[in-house]
């Protein structure tokens, strides 16, 4: 396990130092294949890869300072995800920032002939959600960017005299629409950005080092089943070995999924246990345990593969916590996600779904009961928590259902966010 953690820091530390040791890329228009323009697509690519290593750590601000980012680094004011596209050299990301997973930016620009090379600054308060693509500019304070939302550059900007406003600004869609801002904490805790050494250092063996024993059983278990194999191969007559072990490889093969899916579900529960509708703090030891469940991940994607689309893979997910009803299908699911807070009806299809049942604000986990009701179909789109989409709903393709939303029967649902274009609930 410590070697893993040592290669995950050597990858940091030397993608680290080639973005330093390249030179620096201005702003501005660069030819695609002149050196500057190589040089900005390596930086990228060295930076993202600095990012993945240290994706949700709390060594993260330190580690992107390392490779020529300017970023705020007091501890407990960054909740950095990973973001694509960003390039060291322009960008500036101030304190109490938060980014999701799978968030693009396009600082950087590349077309048929140039790469266009923006100033990007993420002033403090930002929160950028899962797949937003966010635009490069100097974004202003207290700006929450939604899940799939796509922020144009240079809009929203920090104008002169507003680095002191609080007013909070929400973005969602696409083209972004401006929704009611919440109200601003004025005497926040200090427990949110300042967390005691005790909770730091929780963050720190769940996160950080947490993260390198999830690899542990995809090397184990095979090391044992191999040599359980071989040993029993070896005590048989020699010309019935190798049919035996043409034979036993698909039974390996398929203990190896079984086993590791059983460790999966055993640590939900043990780490997490059954998740219910709530909020907590940043620093609260649930937040650190819940999402350990997301770096296990590796574990549970084998049955996924194989049992997608089926009925089989109900009750796994029934064993992890959801409640889903009889003959209904998820297919393409490709990722963990919070399986307590979801009751699916019966009869349901949904291909590709994307959740987001749980949300920060302002540095608080917030999860939300969600409901699918009887004979709905949902194809590739978001559903936030605390949506309810009523039965016989359809949603389409690239659609997102908002927080607390509710979805009438019957209806066809389509965009971001969703509107009503057919069926019986229109005509309502």
């Amino acid at each position: 396990m410590m070697a893993m953690l040592m290669k995950r820091m050597v990858v940091a530390a030397a993608n680290a130092l080639l973005c330093r040791v390249l030179p620096q890329v201005p702003p501005g228009v660069h030819p695609k294949y002149s050196w500057m323009g190589v040089v900005a697509k390596l930086k990228v690519e060295a930076f993202g890869k600095v990012q993945k290593a240290n994706a949700s750590s709390v060594m993260a601000s330190y580690w992107l300072t390392a490779a020529g980012a300017k970023v705020y680094p007091q501890c407990g004011n960054l909740e950095i995800g990973f973001m694509g596209g960003l390039l060291p050299d322009t960008l500036s990301i101030s304190a109490c920032n938060s980014s999701g997973a799978k968030t693009y930016s396009l600082m950087v620009e590349e077309d048929d002939s140039c790469i266009t090379v923006r100033q990007s600054v993420l002033s403090s308060g930002c929160f950028v959600g899962n797949g937003a693509i966010v635009g490069a500019g100097v974004f202003r304070r207290n700006l929450t960017v939604g899940v799939v939302t796509w922020v144009p550059t240079n809009s929203y900007r920090m104008e002169a005299g507003e680095e002191a406003s609080q007013k909070p600004m929400i973005l969602f869609g696409n083209p972004p629409v401006e929704f009611p801002a919440r109200t601003v904490q004025q005497s926040p805790d200090s427990a949110l950005y300042e967390p005691t050494l005790s909770a730091f250092a929780l963050r720190v063996v769940i996160t950080d080092i947490g993260r390198c024993f999830a690899l542990v059983p995809l090397y184990l278990v095979p090391m044992v089943l191999v040599g359980l194999v071989f040993n029993i191969s070896q005590r048989l007559p020699a010309d019935i070995q190798m049919k035996f072990l043409i034979g036993v490889t698909p039974i390996a093969a398929l203990l190896w999924i079984v086993c590791l899916t059983a460790l999966f579900i055993c640590a939900k529960w043990l780490v997490v246990g059954r998740a219910r509708e709530s909020t907590h703090g940043m620093w609260d030891a649930f937040v650190q345990q819940n999402f350990y469940m997301w770096r296990l991940i590796s574990w549970f994607m084998p049955a996924m593969m194989c049992l997608s689309g089926t009925l089989a893979l109900n009750p796994i997910l029934r064993a992890l916590g959801l409640v889903i009803g009889h003959r209904s299908l998820i297919v393409d699911l490709n990722s963990y996600f919070d399986v307590d807070l979801l009751r699916i009806g019966s009869g349901v299809v949904l291909q590709r779904p994307r959740w987001q049942l749980h949300t920060f604000e302002d540095r608080i986990l917030k999860l939300y009961n969600t409901n699918v009701g009887d004979g709905t179909l949902i194809t590739n789109s978001m559903i936030v928590g605390g949506a309810h989409v009523h039965s016989g709903a359809i949603v389409l393709n690239g659609s997102c259902v908002l927080k607390g939303e509710e979805l009438a029967s019957n209806g066809l649902y389509i965009g971001a966010p969703v509107t009503c274009v057919g069926g019986n609930a229109c005509d309502a």
